[in-house]
């Protein structure tokens, strides 16, 4: 770009910088070590040139503001000659100035800013009244709560039903410190009772001497306190560490966060005024909300309950109204500096208790656990019943709010023009934060920020209940030379935000640096990338294109091979049509399920979600809200895939599975394979019919035990492919007896009720179920989206071996099938090996496509020889003993022959320690967990033609 005769802008200035050529200087040199020394050395005078550009910009946006200026003024005044307004025109041009100067007169203000004023005169909210919402939000009809207002703006986070909602972002901070009611965050478990003032009632019970029962009236009459307090969801920038890896939770942006007035009873006087006794160690709440897993409920420490300075209240009263139905109505709790899932709405119980709570979402909810446990281990190990992983108070949380997302800068505006960065910062437990910095270099320098607080915020000289806002301005020129604008804040003890996100298994207490990343469209503006936007918005530099959601695929590479694993296509008006309490289907990525008896006694969050979306798609909605957890889950409830037509022919007749129906199987022989692995053969009891399981499928067994039906999955071993199907399927079971790991004591209550069945009973079993299809050639369907490899690498461990050689088998049985096969085994001993023989027997048959290696944790000193060298090793032993005993009862009087005989017993315990150490040596296989050496060399490199799956114990699969 020349300089030299044109005049310079912001615009040339960064394309000037984007080539490494600054104006009027001569072009770079090709980079090598000595002009990287050069330039270097050239700096300063660089600097020099940038500095005197800066200032030609400066000076002629100065004479452009000048000349604009004095048009402007000239044509005012030829249009007040022609009007005959010349004189005093002047003058009450410049008054007009002044005022605008000033800032817009009041009655040019808003109406929301005009009721501000007025309720800030009248001693209330600066928000009552605003924003109010009269109508019913047209997205709720069909859902049990089409009866509450709802504001049209909020952001759905879980689809249509139950409401979880966050406000736009601009809405929330042009708002100021306090937030409109129908603005504020809404958090919902489920369907909101509809509650009445008159008839509702709040019991306090448990250790106490005095246990009442407390109208809404009764409660309205006592004295009372009002202050406002910030609530933060805990999820609050959530959708951030599901972009790492999905979480249990649904997709908060960063604006679960609201501030407003609350008015109610303090609860330390209610406490004392049912008299605790001594006792007492918890205040256990519980709501009014009928959820799957019984009424929400929580529970805090007495001590902080009776702390009056905690401001703790009973609050009936929200920005100086009624509590919205959604925010609690007529009553709930109120703790201030605690995160949002402690304060129970609807509150009907108080119980003082010498115990923690014991409700499901006291324990279940509000945790964060350590970054090493995943949904499927969470489960194990006892993690949600460990108090120590409790969320009571937020952590340091700061956000970029303005620049907004996608917002952009004109480059064609002068380097030296302000721009104003603003946000929020919030804190738990009182701590006030006393600085908010950002660094435009990745943290290598930090600029303070001017923060703001409401008026007479702290309470008892030094707690803090509600957020701050932050501002700063960066110049354009800042602007344009730094790729993100970070921000963190500091609290009065020094705690501070952490640079990278950790993550866990409920995505909770996200406090990482918020990070604005900026960007150029190639020629004219600067524009700002948030990391993510909230719920199922697009957008956001963490976002990669792979992650946007996207319409469901239904599969379509061998669609005539695909009934054997539904038996039934169907179409979207056949599933339409089950859309009842006591037969509803949904359709989820092209499938159908069948979740009728799921929604009722299983669904988190009830039967309304699934009710609401009964005979619909509801793929979006579940990929927002489910992790990996919940693929397990919906596998059980398949029963077919949809299609526009149904062109797949239906083979029903020949196959006794159905994903919708449980038939029996009954047992005709059973062999023990070793001490705690056994091998049941059943038949099903349809007599002249197949099984009809696909490869890569697996079926349910279920069983009645202990008055419970218990289910568990498995993949058959055989048959493996549709010509030896002959309607009865081996399963390779591992038996978890009692007492052999602590941390399942009572063992395996399924595998143990297998282990005492006898020939001829039976068991229940459904399917095919499972989301990958094996059909021929390297061909598979994955979730029905089609796809085709040549080598395929399968990584295992225990009995998660059976699909692999399910897969492994179809594989080496067709001779036109050149797929190539290798798998990675890990058990704990060789003794733990699953198969051996049959892989190895399969490997040497099929050594051009077939491949297996093996590695155990350990190897027992007397493993790796055969059998017969065990022999010989166990009858040279004896001898020794032998021979030994004969000369200790032949020669005992004799001490030269004793000594003797000690040496030669020395002699032959070395020799013993020598072959046992030998022995150990000829484990020709691996030893030691599946690790990067392992898959490097006995699997398949990545690459377009090529697969991995893993099965097997949870640990495993996160380790690989």
């Amino acid at each position: 770009v020349s300089m030299s005769k044109e005049k310079p802008t912001l615009h040339h200035f960064c394309s000037a910088l984007k080539n490494k050529r600054l104006p009027d200087g001569p072009e770079p040199e090709p980079e090598s070590k000595h002009v990287q020394k050069k330039e270097m050395g050239d700096l300063e005078q660089k600097m020099d040139q940038i500095r005197k550009l800066e200032e030609e910009i400066r000076k002629k946006a100065e004479e452009d503001l000048a000349n604009k200026k004095s048009e402007k003024e000239k044509m005012m005044k030829e249009k007040e000659k022609k009007e005959g307004k010349a004189g005093d025109s002047k003058e009450k041009k410049g008054a007009a100035k002044e005022d605008q100067a000033d800032g817009p007169k009041e009655e040019s203000e808003s109406p929301a800013k005009i009721k501000e004023k007025e309720n800030i005169a009248k001693g209330l909210s600066p928000v009552h009244g605003v924003d109010l919402c009269e109508k019913v939000d047209e997205r709720d009809i069909g859902t049990p709560d089409y009866w509450i207002p709802r504001h049209s703006e909020l952001l759905r986070l879980t689809g249509k039903h139950p409401l979880n909602a966050e406000p736009p972002m601009n809405l929330l901070m042009e708002r100021g410190f306090i937030t409109p009611n129908s603005l504020h965050y809404v958090r919902n478990h489920g369907t909101v009772p509809k509650l009445d003032w008159k008839s509702h009632t709040i019991v306090v019970e448990g250790l106490v001497d005095g246990p009442k029962k407390f109208t809404m009236d009764e409660i309205e009459k006592m004295d009372s306190i009002r202050l406002p307090v910030t609530f933060a969801c805990d999820g609050n920038r959530r959708k951030e560490v599901n972009m790492i890896r999905h979480t249990k939770g649904f997709n908060w942006g960063a604006g679960g966060v609201s501030t407003a007035y609350w008015k109610g009873v303090p609860l330390a006087a209610i406490l004392k005024m049912c008299k605790v006794q001594k006792e007492a160690k918890f205040v256990c709440f519980e709501g009014m909300d009928d959820l799957a897993k019984g009424k929400y409920g929580t529970s805090i420490s007495i001590q902080a309950a009776l702390d009056e300075t905690n401001d703790m209240i009973l609050a009936y009263e929200m920005n100086d109204s009624k509590l919205p139905p959604d925010h609690g109505f007529p009553i709930r709790v109120i703790l201030p500096g605690h995160v949002g899932g402690r304060n129970v709405k609807w509150l009907h119980r108080i119980t003082i208790s010498d115990k923690e709570s014991e409700n499901w979402y006291h324990w279940h909810d509000n945790k964060v656990l350590p970054p090493q446990v995943n949904e499927y281990t969470a489960d194990s190990g006892d993690w949600w019943m460990k108090p120590e992983y409790a969320l009571y108070h937020p952590n340091v949380n700061s956000v970029i709010t303005s620049p907004g997302h996608d917002e952009y800068i004109s480059l064609e505006s002068s380097g030296k023009d302000k721009y104003p960065i603003k946000g929020y910062a919030y804190n738990g437990a009182g701590k006030k934060l006393i600085r908010v910095e950002i660094t435009i270099d990745d943290g290598m320098n930090w600029i303070p920020c001017k923060v703001s607080y409401m008026k007479d915020v702290e309470r008892h000289n030094s707690k803090v209940w509600v957020w701050c806002h932050w501002e700063t301005e960066l110049t354009v020129w800042q602007i344009v030379q730094c790729k993100e604008i970070i921000v963190r804040a500091v609290d009065v003890d020094i705690n501070t935000q952490p640079q990278e996100i950790t993550w866990n298994v409920m995505g909770m207490l996200n406090n990482a640096w918020y990070r604005v990343k900026t960007e150029t469209d190639g020629s004219s503006a600067i524009i700002f990338k948030h990391p993510v936007q909230a719920g199922s918005l697009p957008g956001g530099w963490m976002v990669q294109p792979n992650q946007e959601p996207v319409p469901p695929v239904a599969a379509q590479y061998g669609a005539t091979r695909l009934s054997p694993l539904v038996n039934q296509v169907y179409t979207k008006e056949e599933v339409a049509k089950h859309n009842t309490p006591d037969d509803c289907w949904i359709i989820l990525d092209g499938r159908v399920f069948d979740v009728s008896a799921y929604m009722k006694a299983e669904h988190p969050g009830g039967p309304a979600p699934m009710l609401v979306g009964g005979g619909c798609d509801l793929s979006r909605e579940y990929r927002e809200i489910h992790g990996g957890d919940a693929e397990e889950i919906k596998e059980r409830f398949c029963i077919g895939v949809v299609r526009e037509k149904k062109n797949v022919p239906q083979v029903e007749d020949e196959v006794a599975l159905n994903p919708r129906k449980w038939i029996d199987c009954i047992l005709e022989e059973k062999v023990e394979i070793s001490h705690d692995t056994r091998r049941f053969k059943f038949r099903v009891a349809k007599p002249g019919k197949k099984l009809g399981l696909p490869v890569g499928q697996h079926i349910l067994l279920g069983a009645d035990i202990h008055d419970h039906f218990v289910v568990r999955p498995y993949t058959p071993t055989f048959p493996c492919t549709f010509d030896e199907d002959d309607g009865s399927f081996d399963v390779v079971v591992k038996i978890y007896f009692k007492r052999q790991n602590p941390v399942f004591p009572q063992g395996g209550i399924f595998t143990q009720c297998m282990d005492k069945l006898e020939i001829g009973d039976k068991l229940r079993v459904k399917g095919p179920a499972g989301h990958i299809i094996y059909h021929e050639k390297g061909h598979f369907a994955i979730n029905n989206i089609p796809i085709h490899v040549n080598k395929v690498s399968l990584i295992c461990g225990g009995t998660g071996i059976t699909p692999m050689w399910q897969l492994a088998r179809a594989v080496c049985a067709d001779e036109n099938d050149m797929t190539k096969i290798s798998i990675l085994f890990a058990n704990h001993s060789p003794k733990d090996v699953l198969m051996k023989k049959e892989l190895d027997e399969l490997e040497k048959k099929y050594p051009h496509k077939f491949s297996v290696w093996y590695t155990v944790s350990e190897v027992p000193e007397n493993s790796g020889k055969d059998s017969e060298k065990s022999e010989k090793s166990e009858k040279e032993s004896k001898t020794q003993n032998s021979q030994k005993d004969s000369q200790n009862s032949e020669n005992s009087e004799k001490s030269e022959k004793s000594e003797k005989s000690d040496e030669n017993s020395k002699k032959a315990e070395k020799s013993e320690k020598s072959e046992r150490s030998e022995k150990s040596r000829e484990w020709k296989y691996s030893m030691g967990r599946v690790n990067e050496h392992m898959i490097n060399k006995h699997v398949f490199s990545p690459g377009e033609d090529s697969l991995a799956l893993v099965c097997g114990p949870p640990a495993m699969i996160e380790y690989a």
